[in-house]
């Protein structure tokens, strides 16, 4: 899903990649249309990701103080692509120009035969982590900060080490929502949940009361309530 303010970046396996505006798009009125062409593909090539990301047009005509650009540097976006043979690298995304649809593209990456083929490339921020998948079932977790930041037309480093005929199969950036529930995190969730289901539960006390009374009676015993519901305590937010 995209608005019309966006720019969508197609990305192949030998390495090419085109930005166009997703306005230059026409919308279909069925499922079974052949849509248009996005990007000419060399032979053998294909199209291994789509991504949508923010224009820039809106943020240039704007101008920025010392600390609205530091604060755009902190948020900047960058285009990270991760090849089948473990090496990759981060790209700022505005080193990917905005073109027409239907073009041959840019190099986004370098498909040597070091590298091998391109598994996965997509938009990331600094402080994001990625998880990178083998067909051989090993996964590694790695921070975005970590990974070298160079040009479009150069070959990356490695990420992660590779033995034989291990390739990597995908890469996928972690959701910014996900919690790792680690013992110190869910311990005290627990205690505090625990502890506020305690004090909120209704008391009932018996109060034994020695005085003179008017019935005659010495001792009188009067039921207290002091709460009468039972909350319903959700589980604290992390």
């Amino acid at each position: 899903i995209c608005k019309e303010d966006q720019d969508i970046i197609l990305s192949t396996k030998f390495g090419k990649c085109i930005r166009f505006e997703s306005k230059k798009l026409r919308i279909f009125k069925g499922r079974s249309s052949k849509g248009i062409k996005g990007i000419v593909l060399a032979p053998n090539d294909q199209i291994v990701s789509l991504s949508i990301i923010d224009s820039d047009k809106n943020t240039k005509k704007l101008k920025k103080s010392k600390d609205d650009k530091s604060e755009l540097k902190a948020k900047e976006k960058f285009i990270l692509s991760i090849t089948e043979n473990g090496f990759g690298k981060k790209t700022p995304h505005t080193d990917y120009r905005v073109t027409n649809r239907g073009g041959k593209g840019i190099i986004g990456i370098i498909n040597s035969p070091r590298n091998g083929n391109i598994s996965s490339s997509f938009p990331v921020f600094e402080g994001d982590e990625i998880l990178i998948s083998t067909n051989k079932g090993r996964v590694i977790r790695v921070a975005v900060k970590e990974i070298r930041t160079a040009s479009r037309n150069t070959q990356g480093v490695r990420i992660i080490k590779l033995s034989g005929d291990e390739k990597v199969v995908s890469a996928i950036k972690i959701d910014d929502n996900l919690i790792i529930l680690t013992p110190w995190v869910f311990l005290p969730a627990v205690l505090i949940s625990f502890t506020a289901t305690l004090i909120t539960l209704p008391l009932l006390v018996e109060i034994k009361i020695s005085s003179p009374s008017n019935t005659g009676n010495e001792d009188e015993i009067f039921p207290f309530l002091a709460e009468l519901t039972i909350p319903i305590i959700p589980f604290p937010p992390l």
